[in-house]
């Protein structure tokens, strides 16, 4: 049941209260989710479905990853990640998996509203209306920049607050009706696509999270769940290190406004796109000036060769650690 007491008539001011309050009740944010992606009319597939998990912490810290599927097929997967100053997107082979493969594509920005280049990134559609993934922000943060405009509406007999502001100058008017049941966190929002809330859920004294809604693209409807949800737990700093691309990764660099390939271009890209620069912003995981090469380009003599040294590396640091517990 809400804890709270349902406004008669609820104010902007109320709802930037209860939004403030609600999003200062926690320090970080693990959830895991699934979508029916629905069918497309000319598709042959009988399901699609997209699983996800998601992390945000307060130092703009953040870890989004995604796997489609179609009949239980895995057809692709991205990752998104943001450390508190770059955000980026990777994508991987067909079919690939996190643990296996490097990124094939690699496109990151700054987390700055501010700044004319932006980010990269896009909203988790549990969160549509609450968190804006290309500058790393929630609702109410959002709102306190935005001239907004507000009016009472009746919703399945709840008087609810209708809100309308332009995210920015050549987008549309997005539109958002706040139940104040639920601390006031939107139960629809309306832009070129609706999105809507069928289920909140509380978790603690003054945290509610919606938990399952549908998002109408108009060519299909997505049906979401939130499987799981986590507050106040840490974020593994490998969770957000800038991915090292594999060989002919296509990189964008929002931030310098440029296209390069790492190490070998792709047939058919000319040398010059091929320049690399000394490191691509993020938290560990620097990718040096050199071309990136894979052993398969490499001959046996230096396979073995390096092999050996490695071998040699390895016994010379036993035998230290060997010496050193001897003499202590």
């Amino acid at each position: 049941m809400p804890v709270a007491a349902i406004a008669e008539h609820p104010t902007l001011d109320e709802a930037m209260s209860a939004l403030e309050s609600w999003r200062a009740s926690f320090t970080s944010i693990h959830i895991t989710y699934e979508i029916d992606e629905g069918i497309l009319e000319n598709s042959s597939a009988e399901s699609a479905m997209t699983t996800g998990e998601y992390y945000w912490s307060e130092a703009k810290r953040f870890y989004w990853y995604e796997r489609f599927a179609e009949d239980g097929k895995q057809l692709s997967q991205y990752l998104d990640w943001g450390d508190g100053r770059i955000s980026g997107r990777a994508f991987y082979p067909r079919g690939a998996g996190l643990e296996r493969e490097r990124p094939s594509t690699l496109v990151y920005g700054r987390i700055d509203p501010q700044a004319p280049n932006g980010a990269v990134g896009r909203a988790v559609n549990a969160l549509y209306g609450l968190w804006q993934a290309p500058t790393c922000r929630w609702l109410p943060e959002i709102l306190r920049e935005k001239h907004v405009t507000s009016q009472v509406v009746s919703l399945d007999g709840i008087q609810c607050l209708e809100i309308a502001y332009q995210d920015d100058h050549d987008k549309p008017h997005i539109t958002l009706i706040l139940d104040p049941r639920y601390s006031y966190l939107p139960r629809s929002m309306l832009t070129s696509w609706h999105y809507e809330v069928s289920q909140f859920k509380r978790f603690a004294p003054g945290i509610w999270m919606p938990v399952a809604g549908v998002l109408d693209l108009r060519e299909r409807k997505q049906v979401w769940e939130i499987t799981s949800v986590v507050f106040n737990q840490d974020i593994a700093d490998e969770k957000v290190r800038t991915p090292l691309p594999g060989d002919g990764a296509r990189i964008t660099d929002m931030i310098q406004g440029k296209i390069w390939y790492h190490g070998t271009p792709p047939p058919g890209q000319g040398q010059s796109e091929a320049a690399e620069p000394s490191a691509i912003p993020g938290t560990g995981n620097p990718i040096v000036a050199q071309p990136h090469r894979s052993t398969e380009n490499l001959s046996p003599v230096w396979l073995t060769l390096i092999g050996g040294l490695a071998l040699g590396i390895s016994a010379f640091l036993g035998l230290r650690r060997g010496n050193s517990s001897n003499s202590s």
